[in-house]
């Protein structure tokens, strides 16, 4: 009985600590995917900024950087299953994995269109396919980040 009870403290102590791991390992990984996203929205902010002002060299610069960092989203290893859990990323994330990265796609495809048409001279175009872009982001948005809490709740 008492070797019974023993192993059973023992395997109690090894699920908690493979837990803890496990949580640790989830608040690297969130933090990696919050600092990819706040970068996302520096440059996002920036790319509008230069397309206001017309700075054609800006707004390729931003739209290339943004291109690289919506091919980075859409990874298993930035959004494992179970990490979403104390974060503003919904359960649909993983439950729509597909359509997931297909937005995150779609998003790199506008910007990479951005960066060219810029490069090329054509503001028209440019400005289109940025706010084009700017939808991409707030559709995503909707879908699968909720909301941030308000204060005090």
């Amino acid at each position: 009985m008492k070797i019974r009870i023993g192993m059973m403290a023992l395997l109690s102590a090894v699920l908690l600590l493979a837990i803890g791991a496990q949580g640790a390992d989830y608040a690297k990984v969130q933090k990696e995917r919050s600092d990819l996203m706040k970068t996302n929205s520096k440059d996002n902010k920036a790319l509008r900024q230069a397309v206001k002002e017309g700075n054609m060299a800006d707004i390729e610069k931003y739209a290339r950087e943004l291109a690289g960092q919506f091919a980075k989203i859409p990874n298993p290893c930035l959004f494992p299953k179970g990490s979403g859990e104390g974060t503003r990323a919904k359960p649909e994330v993983w439950a729509n994995w597909s359509d997931f990265e297909e937005k995150a796609d779609t998003a790199r495809k506008l910007a990479l269109a951005v960066a060219a048409n810029a490069k090329a001279g054509k503001m028209g175009e440019t400005k289109t396919l940025a706010s084009s872009l700017s939808k991409t982001c707030n559709d995503c948005h909707k879908t699968y980040r909720a909301p941030k809490k308000k204060k005090g709740m």
